[in-house]
């Protein structure tokens, strides 16, 4: 991976690559993408892989990057949100400084605008 300086150029090419207008981009892989650019522009994430055991609907991701925190539920061109994903959303957002977010493929450009 490329240092910490980079130009706006660079992260822009960088968060542009593998950026589709197709509808069908899998939830991972759109997550994926997410991760990548938020590892470029210095955030730290972090991901429930497995969710078992954990209360339902937390959100996909939480990223950080002092004196941000972002939660962000990660669903792709037609997913639902359930009623525990909202309720936690919107607890979330009651908090002060904290960012939520529904983030789905055709968000693509904003999330990039966000995560700079």
């Amino acid at each position: 991976m490329k240092g910490l300086r980079w130009t706006e150029a660079e992260l822009a090419a960088y968060c542009a690559k593998g950026k589709t207008t197709e509808p069908k981009i899998t939830e991972q892989d759109f997550q994926r993408w997410i991760v990548n650019c938020a590892i470029v522009l210095g955030w730290s994430h972090y991901h429930t892989w497995n969710s078992f055991h954990s209360q339902a609907g937390f959100p996909d991701l939480v990223l950080i990057r002092p004196p941000r925190i972002i939660f962000a539920e990660v669903k792709n061109a037609t997913g639902k949100v359930t009623v525990t994903q909202d309720i936690w959303l919107t607890q979330l957002a009651k908090c002060p400084g904290v960012e939520t977010y529904l983030w789905r493929p055709a968000d693509m450009d904003r999330i990039g605008e966000i995560l700079k």
